[in-house]
């Protein structure tokens, strides 16, 4: 697995107080950071930025995250995608959108489980330099 932007990070959310959040605590941690208010626009983004890290809102009015990240995995399948969930999965759904993402956050996530998931994402980059 080779990412070339890995210090790049595009957050697709709805809410703007979660790309917000979301857009300091990774900035703190080195990213560039952009963001897309919704799905549409986060996907153009992707296109033309091709971040090595995706945060992408379950459920937005245009278009659901799954699908979103579905798309951009057509033409980005090594970028690491983060899902933030606000309602409960039940474990059908969980199944039928395993592996479309490589983490999840359920909301409302503390910074703890953010820096957490950050870790292993920034493990995940250095072992992809050595690819």
């Amino acid at each position: 697995m080779k990412i070339d932007n890995h210090n790049m990070a595009l957050i697709i959310d709805d809410t703007e107080v979660i790309r917000s959040l979301l857009s300091e605590a990774l900035a703190d941690k080195g990213f560039k950071v952009q963001t897309a208010p919704n799905a549409v626009t986060g996907i153009e983004m992707a296109t033309q930025l091709r971040p090595g890290l995706v945060f992408c809102d379950t459920y937005m009015p245009d278009l659901d995250g799954f699908e979103t990240i579905k798309r951009i995995r057509k033409f980005m399948p090594e970028a690491v995608v983060v899902m933030t969930n606000s309602l409960p999965n039940t474990a059908e759904e969980e199944q039928r959108h395993e592996r479309q993402y490589d983490y999840l956050l359920n909301k409302p996530f503390g910074l703890e489980e953010l820096w957490g998931v950050l870790e292993k994402i920034r493990e995940k980059f250095e072992a992809s330099k050595k690819d």
